[in-house]
């Protein structure tokens, strides 16, 4: 085993990253700021990537109004998280759909209201590669002189057959794009997402990405399993002509493949995803599960000497 100052020992974890830039625990809280998605409203489609399901869509907030939603979402969560973990530093993550699809001035508006919260330190927007022109990156890369900003990227996958796959409306080709872009921001931290468990992707196919990855340098990466859930695309793909759902184990051979090949430098901030609504999971079901796939991947990295990084020269 590698000697290394990670809690985990098998990766570099984003709250290592987090204790490291801030010197202290930083949590993020997750808001909603009103936005949709190019395949919600009719630009790329009207019913959303194939995964994803209609919980949380909403339209924006009056202009009038949207600062004040903002700072009372962050307001409402803050004691609880403060209390539960000691922290006193926050992230205001827009995680719900895509949250650099609007006018530059709704924009503006929504984030200002984040930051001008007090114990807000940072900003964590999520969107997609399609979703980024450069007036943004300039406004994001404007409030990262004083602040943590970073651009939570839904690649997705960088294998084209998986993003048509997923109705995503773009190509890998535009993510690479997209990070190369940012890239001339040096403000703005990425942290691209990918998801495993396409039909007919392969290792060899997630270790491409890992290697892609790496050539872009990007700051961070999320890793999850692909889950079937209902009311969605996906649901109605898999009655019509249903695929072999990853198992946790080969899932976990597929999350370490990956690992093991990640420059040691980009921060991992998920490596699992949870159902957050069981009774709407059609699979895999091992996805009900919120500690025990985490637990399993560590469990098979110890007993194989494993690593993030391991197979890349020293």
């Amino acid at each position: 085993m590698q000697a290394t100052q990670w809690k985990n020992q098998y990766w570099y974890s984003y709250n290592d990253y987090l204790t490291s830039h801030f010197g202290e625990r930083v949590y993020k809280l997750t808001i909603s700021a009103g936005f949709t998605c190019p395949t919600r409203d009719g630009t790329k489609g009207t019913r959303g990537c194939a995964f994803c399901d209609m919980r949380g869509s909403s339209s924006f907030f009056s202009s009038n109004q949207a600062q004040l939603e903002i700072r009372k979402q962050l307001e409402r969560s803050m004691p609880h998280i403060r209390s539960r973990f000691g922290a006193n530093k926050f992230i205001a993550y827009f995680q719900s759909y895509t949250n650099t699809y609007g006018p530059l001035s709704y924009l503006q508006e929504v984030y200002d209201g984040a930051i001008t919260v007090p114990n807000i330190v940072g900003l964590a927007i999520g969107t997609r590669p399609d979703c980024l022109p450069n007036e943004v990156l300039d406004l994001l890369n404007h409030y990262g002189k004083s602040r943590y900003v970073c651009i939570e990227l839904g690649v997705q996958s960088f294998r084209n057959e998986s993003l048509q796959f997923y109705e995503r409306g773009h190509s890998s080709e535009e993510s690479i794009d997209a990070i190369q872009r940012i890239k001339r921001f040096s403000n703005i931290h990425i942290s691209a997402h990918l998801m495993f468990g396409a039909p007919g992707e392969t290792k060899a196919d997630i270790l491409a990405a890992a290697k892609t990855l790496n050539l872009l340098q990007v700051n961070g990466v999320k890793i999850h399993q692909l889950m079937v859930l209902k009311n969605t695309l996906l649901e109605e793909q898999f009655k019509l002509q249903p695929w072999e759902l990853l198992s946790l184990e080969n899932y976990n051979e597929l999350a370490m493949t990956f690992l093991e090949n990640l420059d040691k430098h980009i921060h991992v901030e998920r490596t699992h995803a949870a159902a957050s609504h069981l009774d709407e999971l059609i699979g895999p079901t091992w996805s009900a599960q919120r500690f025990l796939p985490l637990n399993s991947l560590k469990q098979m990295m110890h007993t194989r000497c494993s690593y993030q990084g391991k197979n890349l020269a020293h």
